[in-house]
């Protein structure tokens, strides 16, 4: 199972969601206060973080079970397609929750130094790497297929 190609790359791809709960997503500066947003947790009280913890919970869920469909090529690359759909509605959530921490801290952006920490490139990252898998899955697929033709 995890000697294929396709296998390390759903691994990296769940090491690298599960990071993202831990990392800091966005970070603001403001004179006198400091506002961090991470995969579990936003820093101000107003805005709640539960839904990127659970689209992130899921996505990491939806790879491990891609990841165990080792046997069942063409499941697998179903759930590839569900997992890379499920990572895009993570960024849409931090795109979201990012702009309502905006909206809710209320002082014009000029004022305010908005950083963005590495785990935001991280379901972008994951989505290569789960279309590079189901790009793998494919190629497998295709060649068990020849070899039943050729029996």
């Amino acid at each position: 199972m995890i000697q294929r190609i396709q296998s390390l790359y759903l691994l990296v791809a769940i090491v690298l969601q599960s990071l993202s709960l831990v990392l800091n997503w966005s970070t603001y500066l403001l004179e006198d206060s400091y506002y961090t947003l991470t995969g579990l947790s936003s820093s101000f009280e107003a805005i709640n973080a539960m839904p990127l913890v659970f689209g992130i919970t899921v996505s990491i869920i939806l790879l491990i079970v891609v990841l165990l469909q080792y046997k069942n090529r063409a499941r697998q690359m179903q759930l590839a397609n569900i997992a890379i759909i499920q990572l895009l509605l993570v960024m849409g959530l931090f795109s979201w929750i990012h702009y309502n921490l905006i909206n809710s801290i209320k002082v014009d952006l000029p004022e305010m130094e908005i950083g963005y920490g590495v785990a935001v490139i991280f379901p972008l990252v994951s989505i290569l790497l789960v279309w590079m898998a189901k790009k793998a899955v494919k190629k497998d697929d295709d060649l068990v297929r020849s070899a039943d033709r050729l029996r």
